[in-house]
């Protein structure tokens, strides 16, 4: 699949490609330190407001949780209603490991509903970026910034 996209770009010889991919971790508790295994299945009542939640959601069916999800658009700014439309969602499920999850990015903005989320097992799931090839990636930004250097004079 790399091969057909670097393909693809038509690249000159002084252009590289290089490629990432996410790895998942363990859910977290928005307001605790608690932590839940990704290997535990769960009823997950999932909130994104990402361009693109597919890879998200096929990874967690991959490891036989049950979503729902709810999907708001990209850069969502939240509002009360909305909270208790998913507190209305997430209270329909009767099983003991309901959780709702969210990304790093909705983290940051539903912690402001602390208090409607008080009692309520909110989880968001952390992400690293894994960028292939790291170490030839990170000298070829160290060798362009090296070379394309300005001389900054102070007056």
């Amino acid at each position: 699949e790399q091969k057909v996209i670097i393909r693809k770009l038509n690249l000159l010889p002084s252009q590289h490609s290089f490629f990432s991919e996410i790895q998942y971790k363990h859910y977290k508790s928005v307001f605790t330190n608690k932590e839940i295994s990704l290997s535990e299945k769960l009823n997950i009542t999932l909130i994104t407001s990402i361009a693109d939640p597919n890879p998200l959601i096929n990874f967690l069916k991959e490891r036989n949780n049950s979503i729902h999800h709810i999907k708001f658009a990209d850069h969502y700014n939240y509002r009360k209603k909305d909270i208790y439309n998913i507190l209305s969602q997430f209270n329909t499920s009767k099983s003991s490991k309901s959780i709702i999850l969210t990304t790093e990015k909705d983290k940051v903005k539903l912690q402001y509903f602390k208090k409607e989320f008080e009692n309520v097992n909110l989880y968001f799931i952390p992400i690293k970026i894994i960028i292939n090839n790291i170490e030839s990636f990170n000298k070829q930004i160290v060798d362009y910034v090296a070379s394309h250097k300005r001389i900054r004079r102070f007056h």
